[in-house]
């Protein structure tokens, strides 16, 4: 039994871990980014999606068009930098948690249960040629899916604002990499609508990013589903004879 107790051993750990992690994300607030000149604000949700951009109007006193790429920039990575810092020490700080009991009748073979005695059947000959088809079908399946996901994570996503004069590139997991404003537009605009503008591209970016074309993992989601089904997995079996 030594090495089953240690599986439930770290079942129970990773809940418990997980349960910290839950109320460290349930706990943040709001956290902003500055530049040195407080002049751009960009804020980051609790849970770390991005609210929105801030200009003062006398932007133009502080920095040419041409920098006020890399200045939204830098107060980006700073509230990033923040949210993480304050999601690590509130999950250090937060008190150990009970171990949730297990939910065994959710499992798949819990919901077999439900319209099966395992105790009273064994699995026929057509039933294991069917679950060995099927096992083979998920590994390539899992090879396609595992593919794409590599695929999909390289992928950069782009958006621009109203104007089109303001081009935001976020990474596969929303995170913003680049920015592209125009200088002449900048120029023109008041810290105001250059906040909004922004905050549209960057919305709209992350967006995009948040909806990548994902349909070998779709096909594998509705397959082990189906593997899961417990009246399907049900006529596999056959009464067992005594």
């Amino acid at each position: 039994m030594g090495d089953l107790d240690d599986l439930y051993d770290l079942r129970d750990e990773m809940d418990r871990m997980a349960q910290r992690y839950e109320q460290a994300e349930r706990s943040l607030e709001p956290v902003s980014g500055f530049d040195e000149d407080g002049v751009v604000t960009v804020t980051l949700e609790g849970d770390g999606s991005f609210r929105d951009v801030r200009v003062t109007d006398d932007w133009l006193t502080y920095y040419e068009p041409e920098e006020i790429a890399g200045v939204v920039m830098t107060a980006y990575t700073m509230a990033a930098s923040l949210r993480l810092g304050n999601w690590i020490s509130a999950a250090e700080e937060a008190p150990r948690p009970m171990t949730r009991p297990a939910d065994t009748a959710n499992t798949p073979s819990g919901r077999l249960n439900e319209v099966l005695s395992l105790e009273h059947v064994d699995i026929s000959d057509a039933g294991l040629n069917a679950m060995l088809a099927d096992l083979e079908h998920l590994e390539v399946l899992i090879d396609r899916a595992t593919t794409e996901v590599q695929s999909v994570a390289s992928q950069r996503a782009s958006a621009q604002d109203r104007h089109g004069r303001i081009e935001a590139t976020c990474d596969s997991s929303g995170n913003l990499v680049s920015l592209d404003i125009d200088p002449e537009f900048a120029e023109r605009s008041t810290g105001t609508t250059l906040g909004q503008s922004l905050t549209t591209a960057i919305r709209g970016a992350i967006d995009a990013a948040a909806n990548p074309s994902r349909d070998a993992l779709t096909e594998l989601t509705e397959f082990v589903a189906r593997m899961q089904d417990p009246q399907r997995t049900a006529e596999l079996f056959e009464p067992r004879k005594d």
